[in-house]
């Protein structure tokens, strides 16, 4: 009796947990067609992209398509990509935040210690004529040595100099969380 008692228990908390998923997605998908309706020419200040809501779907037989649809129509991937998603969106508008802080940097090395050093560094590794006049000839030492390794002793020697360095030589040591225990 113990036993049928107990797995008549699992079941309704199984079933109370499928009930309430359902209830919640629902909820959210019929709060986020309202919200969508109500704002339809309203900025969205959340974060949310109201534009990208394909109204034509109805959010509880097909969520995602309801809530990316108009995004994935407008936004294609593109030809050099492999695939294409927000988060390949958000890394390219990073970069260019990024890259307009070091050019204000650069523009703007007196205004600050900070800005000099950034905007000093990025000007030294922008300036391509003076690159392309240096060639090869800043990595030349480092090139010669490694040309004159001849035993196995020497190799070694070197991919521990350049892993001092931070130069990943033949492999890489990381940590990453265990698949079965993270």
């Amino acid at each position: 009796m113990a036993a049928g008692f107990g797995s008549r228990l699992i079941t309704l908390r199984v079933m109370n947990r499928v009930r309430f998923g359902t209830v919640a997605v629902c909820g959210f998908a019929l709060a986020g067609a309202a919200l969508a309706q109500s704002t339809a020419n309203v900025e969205s200040h959340s974060g949310v992209d109201l534009s990208a809501i394909d109204k034509s779907v109805d959010p509880c037989e097909n969520f995602y398509q309801y809530a990316c649809g108009n995004w994935i129509k407008n936004n294609p991937i593109p030809p050099d990509e492999s695939g294409w998603g927000r988060f390949n969106e958000l890394f390219e508008r990073n970069q260019k935040v990024l890259r307009n802080i070091l050019e204000d940097s650069q523009q703007h090395q007196n205004r600050s210690l900070i800005d000099q050093e950034i905007g000093g560094f990025y000007e030294s590794c922008m300036d391509e004529p003076e690159i392309e006049k240096l060639g090869t000839t800043p990595l030349r030492p480092e090139l010669e040595r490694i040309s004159r390794i001849s035993n196995r002793q020497e190799l070694m020697d070197e991919i521990a100099r350049l892993h001092a360095r931070q130069v990943d030589v033949f492999f890489t040591f990381d940590s990453t969380p265990d698949p079965k225990n993270a």
